[in-house]
């Protein structure tokens, strides 16, 4: 017996919907994807917001092995949500790694719509930032990239700093008991 995907029609994306007072998240299993393939879109459709999360085929099996069991393949994924609250699309947050999508979008008064993709970060990441903080707050991939970095900039700085006072203390240490001796407990 022979199990088989059809590659041509979609695979139906299954999703975790997650909803807090300001945000509302979305978690989707996107395996064997880059993150320039995944698509998002956020649209008002009367009285309703609809999101469309997709991605195309990224490849089909080569070579000369007979496959035997299949049932998933790296795209095409579709996925039609209507979401249960307007949101505002412009300052979401999407970001992809292990294979995982992770969508959040705060929660609005009216829809504001946007088409999202992913920015390459390293690797197969991506992401795009659109907000940060309790409460939501506008913010972008650089000012976060920015600060990112500011971050990373000082540790090295601790680091340093640590590994010279850890250094001072085993010294101090080995002066007080040479050649090995352990201090006894009391």
């Amino acid at each position: 017996m022979r199990a088989q995907v059809n590659h041509n029609s979609p695979n139906e994306l299954p999703v975790k919907l997650y909803r807090s007072r300001e945000r509302l998240t979305i978690a989707a299993p996107l395996p064997g994807l880059e993150p320039q393939d995944i698509s998002v879109k956020v649209s008002n459709e009367g009285e309703s917001t609809e999101l469309i999360m997709e991605a195309p085929l990224r490849g089909a099996f080569k070579g000369d092995k007979e496959v035997l069991y299949d049932e998933w393949s790296p795209g095409p994924y579709y996925k039609h949500l209507v979401l249960p609250a307007a949101v505002d699309a412009s300052m979401a947050n999407l970001t992809y790694e292990n294979g995982i999508a992770v969508l959040t979008l705060p929660v609005a008064e009216r829809t504001v719509p946007a088409v999202l993709g992913l920015k390459r970060i390293g690797g197969t990441v991506g992401q795009t930032i659109g907000n940060a903080g309790h409460p939501v707050r506008p913010n972008s991939s650089a000012d976060h990239n920015a600060r990112k970095s500011e971050v990373t900039k000082r540790q090295p700085n601790f680091l340093a700093s640590r590994s010279r006072q850890l250094t001072h203390e085993v010294s101090e240490s080995l002066a007080r008991h040479p050649e090995g001796s352990q201090p006894t407990g009391q």
